[in-house]
């Protein structure tokens, strides 16, 4: 979960593999409708956050097996 309650955009880095391979985002709060983005992100990719959001992320394996 990445919080920015900054008034402009702040970049996240993301942490190395062994916090997790792949992470999907769940949710991003800038856009219109939060729940419909699904980009994938890798160990050290950098998230970019917009103004005063918040964005979820939840590690692919976690996230596909909860889909079935």
């Amino acid at each position: 979960l990445i919080f920015n309650a900054h008034f402009e955009a702040l970049d996240y880095k993301l942490p190395d593999i062994k916090y997790g391979k792949d992470w999907v985002k769940i949710l991003d709060t800038s856009h219109d409708e939060p729940f419909s983005q699904s980009d994938v992100y890798k160990p050290y990719d950098v998230v970019k956050v917009a103004a005063r959001s918040v964005v979820l992320l939840k590690h692919k394996i976690i996230y596909e097996e909860s889909r079935h």
